[in-house]
C-alpha cells in the first residue's frame, strides 16, 4: 500500500512538468470558457446578491450586514455548488433541465459548502485557519462537491462521496499542495495589488467579482485533475 501511495503521489506531480503543465493549463481555460455561460445564466441573481452584499459590507459595514450574515453565506455556498455543477464533466447539455435533475445533489453540496464557508468566516487567525483550512479542508470540500454532484440521489451515495473525496485528496495530495501554494502566490499577490488599486479608485465593489473569477479558475483546474484521476484510479473510488 505504501508503494502504491508513493507512486500515486509521484504521478500527481507529473502534471507540473512543463509539457504537461501547458496541456493542463489549456484544458483549464477550455473548461472555464465552456462553464461560464451556464453558470452565469442560471446563477446570475445569486451572484448579484452576493456581490451587492460583499461590496457594501466590505466598504461600509452597516448593522444589517451582520443580520444577513448567514443568508448571505448560504447564497455564496449555493454559488459555489452551481459553479461546480457548471464545471463538472458531463455529456448532458447544461441547461435548466440539467440543473433541475441535480436538485438533490445541489442541496447537499450547498449545505456542505455552507458549513465550510462559515468556518472560513468565523474563525480567528490560527494554525487551523492558515494551514489546515486551505491546504486540507478546502481541497477536500471541493472534490467532495464533484463527487456529490456525480452521485445518485440518495444519502448513502452522498455520504460515500465524502469518503471518495478523502481518498482522492490523500492519493493526489502533492498536486493539491503545489496547486494551492501556486494559487496563493499568484492570485494572492494579484488580489492584494488589485485591492489596493480598487480602494484608491473607490471601486471596492469589483473585488468580489475578481475573487469569484479566481475561485472559478481554481475549480476548473481541480476539475481537470478530478476527471483524469477518477478514470485512472477507478478501483480506488468505485
Amino acid at each position: 500500500m505504501k508503494n502504491g501511495i508513493l507512486h500515486s503521489w509521484k504521478e500527481s506531480m507529473l502534471i507540473f512538468i512543463p509539457r504537461n503543465l501547458k496541456i493542463f493549463f489549456l484544458a483549464t481555460i477550455n473548461v472555464f470558457l465552456k462553464a461560464l455561460k451556464p453558470f452565469f445564466l442560471y446563477f446570475f441573481p445569486f451572484i448579484i446578491l452576493w456581490i451587492g452584499y460583499d461590496s457594501v459590507c466590505r466598504v461600509q459595514s452597516p448593522a444589517w450586514c451582520f443580520r444577513l450574515y448567514y443568508p448571505a453565506f448560504f447564497i455564496f455556498a449555493l454559488i459555489n455548488a452551481g459553479m461546480i455543477a457548471a464545471i463538472r464533466p458531463s455529456v448532458a447539455k447544461k441547461d435548466g433541465a440539467y440543473y433541475k435533475g441535480l436538485w438533490f445533489q445541489l442541496i447537499c453540496a450547498t449545505i456542505l459548502d455552507f458549513l465550510y464557508t462559515l468556518s472560513m468566516g468565523t474563525l480567528a487567525p490560527s494554525l487551523y485557519s492558515f494551514l489546515i483550512l486551505p491546504f486540507i479542508i478546502m481541497p477536500l470540500v471541493t472534490i467532495a462537491l464533484f463527487f456529490i454532484l456525480d452521485a445518485p440521489k440518495n444519502m448513502f451515495s452522498i455520504v460515500k462521496s465524502l469518503k471518495r473525496a478523502a481518498l482522492f485528496v490523500f492519493y493526489n495530495y502533492p498536486f493539491f499542495f503545489i496547486s494551492i501554494v501556486g494559487y496563493f502566490l499568484l492570485f494572492g499577490l494579484l488580489f492584494l495589488l488589485l485591492g489596493l488599486l480598487l480602494q484608491f479608485m473607490k471601486a471596492a465593489f469589483l473585488m468580489p467579482i475578481i475573487q469569484l473569477i479566481g475561485m472559478f479558475i481554481l475549480m476548473c483546474w481541480f476539475s481537470i485533475m478530478y476527471t483524469k484521476r477518477v478514470y485512472e484510479q477507478y478501483e480506488i473510488y468505485k
